[in-house]
């Protein structure tokens, strides 16, 4: 890190704006961030088409916490329950003042992710300056949030922004606890990796990284605890996090809930609409994976693939520009990385992590964007480490054949943060008009689809989702185990929304169900974009008469 030990020896013009710099206060540097991030957040809220289409899964489960008993909630739902609690605590005061409708629960959905990315901040923060100083806390911290990717998925209605600060918030009080060798920290760590694990089943890699770290420092001499305490460390670690994860195991009685990845491919492949609510029609199921190789059966190619897939997902995530600095801090600074306790445990949640990536586009065929999240997390503090270092070599260019050696040391230093700090800044910059996108903004169609159903259905009639945003929009979603009874003369209709593709194995199952649509004397209600004909358009809507022994409705009473 190359700092001056002692600011006597700098320029009276510089000694100064160094003291200022050095003597920033942690709030200081999180106050920033929060200044810098919040706008970057609630622009995203603002600017969203429609939410991610596994939000309206969240928001499901969320509202049956009030309908069902807690283990039945979870014993009926293959994702875990941290989210979705965080949906439905968020949505509380939003309903109470606005009502329960489908913008209020898509807001609580965003809120809470955009919350726990504002949290965020604070252990990334302090997991750069565990690791190498405040600079590295802030740029990380920072950068993460500016990236396409992550800055995309903290702002959407998704279980990763939660996850991933439970994560840091767990893997942060591991380091301490490494560092310090304290019990409450170990404590504190085992806690968080089971509320990890209550959001993700993922969260079990943090108590697993930071364990293997704390075995592996009993074989290094001068990191070497005897063994009486080493045993009380692993307890304390291991127990909170058992005791936090059996709220899950014993409501489900297992590990979770999730079904095998080999039969999410399957399913995914062979369903329709949510949950497999409609079996009854071929399967529409959009692809939502970044890498799906779900054709090569070999397990040797898929893992090869699986492997390009996850060197190809960090690249793009880091934007490629910030793989540069990356590979300049693993090539120049692995040395002080690998004799620092903190580096052991980030590095054994990314190995742990990776493998078990792997191990997924081993036995599924695909590889997720989304799942990199706390793999990017990490890698953005080395990312930092790179760009200081790239600043130190332009300061020390820029200062070449200044006399004094004492001078010369300390003006570099100082000029070398400025540079990368300026480096930073021109990163977040090339950043910006990817990550300030709106969200999900190719999805028009099926919001004002929504939006348009919402006008128009009556008690009784039925919506048909191939992406479930039409359904989710017009209402229907928040009707469900609730349906109203249809009027004793009213014939309920059932509308059939079709979102066209040109992937031609997609394209070619909702041509067939088109067909048979029409074959069954359904009529377009509704195509959007409304100023090219039906057959041009890319959403479009079917109404027929809803089949009472496919889709049986209530009756009012006369």
């Amino acid at each position: 890190m190359d700092e001056p030990r002692s600011e006597s020896i700098l320029p009276v013009s510089q000694r100064r704006l160094w003291r200022d710099w050095r003597v920033w206060r942690d709030w200081q540097w999180l106050l920033l961030l929060v200044c810098l991030v919040v706008p970057l957040r609630a622009w995203l809220l603002y600017n969203t088409e429609v939410m991610a289409r596994d939000s309206v899964g969240y928001i499901r489960y969320a509202l049956r916490f009030e309908e069902k008993s807690y283990g039945e909630v979870l014993r009926s739902f293959d994702q875990h329950p941290g989210y979705p609690i965080a949906i439905w605590l968020t949505s509380l005061p939003l309903r109470a003042w606005a009502g329960t409708t489908p913008d209020v629960m898509q807001w609580s959905a965003q809120l809470a992710s955009s919350l726990a990315a504002v949290l965020l901040l604070v252990p990334m923060f302090y997991l750069g300056k565990a690791l190498w100083d405040a600079r590295v806390g802030f740029g990380a911290a920072l950068l993460f949030q500016f990236l396409p990717m992550s800055g995309h998925h903290l702002s959407d209605g998704m279980s990763e922004s939660l996850f991933v600060l439970l994560v840091a918030a767990a893997l942060l009080c591991g380091i301490w606890a490494l560092q310090t060798r304290r019990l409450f920290w170990f404590a504190a760590c085992g806690a968080g990796s089971g509320l990890a694990y209550l959001t993700r089943p993922e969260g079990a890699v943090v108590l697993a990284a930071v364990g293997l770290t704390l075995a592996a420092f009993q074989i290094r001499v001068s990191w070497r605890e005897p063994w009486t305490r080493w045993i009380a460390e692993c307890a304390c670690l291991i127990v909170p996090a058992l005791l936090v994860g059996s709220l899950y195991v014993m409501a489900t009685g297992c590990l979770t809930n999730k079904p095998s990845i080999q039969r999410m491919a399957e399913f995914a492949a062979a369903s329709f609409g949510p949950a497999g609510n409609h079996p009854h029609l071929p399967g529409l199921w959009a692809q939502l994976w970044a890498d799906s190789f779900v054709d090569i059966t070999s397990p040797l190619a898929r893992l090869v693939l699986g492997a390009r897939a996850l060197i190809t997902e960090v690249g793009y995530a880091l934007h490629y520009l910030g793989c540069i600095p990356l590979a300049v801090a693993v090539f120049w600074k692995r040395r002080a990385l690998c004799a620092d306790r903190a580096a052991w445990a980030m590095a054994g949640y990314v190995g742990l992590h990776a493998a078990a990536l792997l191990m997924l586009a081993r036995s599924a065929g695909y590889l997720s964007d989304r799942h990199l999240m706390p793999i990017v997390m990490l890698l953005c503090f080395p990312t930092m480490i790179g760009i200081l270092e790239l600043g130190r070599w332009i300061a020390a260019w820029q200062t070449r054949g200044t006399t004094g050696p004492g001078v010369q040391r300390n003006e570099s230093w100082h000029s070398a943060s400025w540079a990368a700090m300026a480096l930073l800044a021109l990163l977040v910059i090339a950043c910006l008009p990817k990550t300030g996108q709106r969200l999900h903004g190719n999805r028009a169609g099926n919001r004002a689809a929504g939006l348009w159903l919402a006008e128009r259905l009556h008690d009784g009639d039925l919506v048909l989702d191939d992406h479930d945003w039409t359904r989710y929009y017009s209402g229907q979603m928040l009707l469900e185990g609730k349906e109203p009874p249809a009027a004793a003369d009213y014939q309920p209709k059932c509308y059939v929304v079709i979102t066209r593709t040109n992937d031609p194995k997609v394209k070619k199952i909702r041509d067939q169900l088109e067909r048979r649509l029409k074959w069954s004397q359904g009529e377009i209600v509704y195509h959007w974009p409304a100023a090219k004909p039906a057959a041009e358009a890319r959403i479009v809507m079917y109404s027929l008469p809803r089949d009472p022994r496919t889709y049986p409705w209530k009756v009012a009473a006369k």
